[in-house]
């Protein structure tokens, strides 16, 4: 620790995660210096800016956007309007306090809580055993939908931040079936500031594993191949009006071909008008003679 703070000035030639790990030592070490872990009316707000907000700047430079402030995860607002249709009204998907995206796909999220009551109190059970696995399991869902031929290699996250304590719930698919969700170990961050080396250092070394992982699925997507239909085949039901060359010149042929036979019968066929008819000749008849006996 004593070498991260008295580093050398920033360059821009420096590594973006030793500038991120001293400066979130240095932040957490002024909340030591203003007491803030021992204040009793802290907020979850606070508590995620003040504490947690290291987790939004380990990403400033990597390709995955975090977003906060109680985001709609997308993933699960395509699950409940799977089966809306056009006069049925739009369901909302779960609101998280974090969103990590890369490339309008969702890989994580992350839920905080005010007070640290322990893994068997209620909202920790509700958010790491509830609601975040069905966010991540949508999110999963919609990224099997969009690489297909990645699954093996997918994975979302989901940060379970309760007061000052930390853990993360990392979900997979391995056989393709069922959503397998590997939970990490619970760090918690000491009131103690001479603990800090024991007890701080590793947790931001252990985001910065997470981090890396989330890159490795990136790298995954970049390379997915996703089959495209041949717009030349005309076996494609995709495409209904599609043809090939051959049936192209096959039809015009027989579509020259019935029209020259209708306009031969057209001219073989008496005309139906009856205007091109020959008028009938009327007969004149004499009129009666008024003839008077003599």
């Amino acid at each position: 620790m004593k070498h991260l703070t008295h580093h050398s000035p920033y360059t821009p030639q420096e590594s973006y995660n030793i500038t991120w790990l001293r400066q979130s030592i240095m932040n957490l070490l002024m909340n030591y210096q203003s007491n803030f872990f021992s204040k009793n009316g802290n907020t979850e707000s606070d508590i995620l800016f003040r504490v947690w907000s290291c987790v939004q700047y380990a990403f400033d430079k990597s390709k995955i956007d975090v977003n906060s402030g109680e985001k709609e995860s997308k993933a699960t607002s395509c699950n409940n309007n799977s089966n809306r249709s056009l006069g049925k009204r739009k369901m909302h998907g779960t609101r998280v306090d974090l969103r990590f995206m890369y490339d309008g796909s969702e890989l994580g999220c992350a839920e905080a809580g005010r007070v640290d009551e322990g893994e068997l109190g209620t909202k920790e059970m509700s958010e790491s055993q509830l609601k975040c696995p069905k966010t991540l399991r949508d999110m999963f869902v919609q990224l099997l939908k969009k690489y297909p031929d990645k699954q093996d290699e997918l994975l979302t996250f989901g940060f379970i931040m309760m007061g000052f304590s930390v853990s993360v719930i990392v979900m997979d698919s391995p056989g393709g079936s069922i959503c397998r969700i590997t939970r990490s170990p619970r760090y918690s961050i000491t009131s103690d500031i001479e603990a800090f080396t024991y007890r701080v250092l590793p947790i931001l070394k252990f985001f910065l594993s997470v981090k890396k992982t989330m890159e490795r699925v990136i790298k995954a997507t970049i390379t997915s191949h996703v089959p495209t239909p041949s717009l030349g085949e005309s076996n494609n039901p995709s495409i209904p009006y599609s043809i090939s060359s051959t049936q192209s010149s096959t039809a015009s042929s027989k579509a020259a071909s019935s029209s020259k036979a209708s306009s031969s019968s057209e001219e073989t066929s008496p005309s139906k008008n009856p205007s091109n008819s020959k008028p009938l000749k009327k007969q004149r008849t004499a009129p009666p003679s008024n003839s008077t006996s003599s």
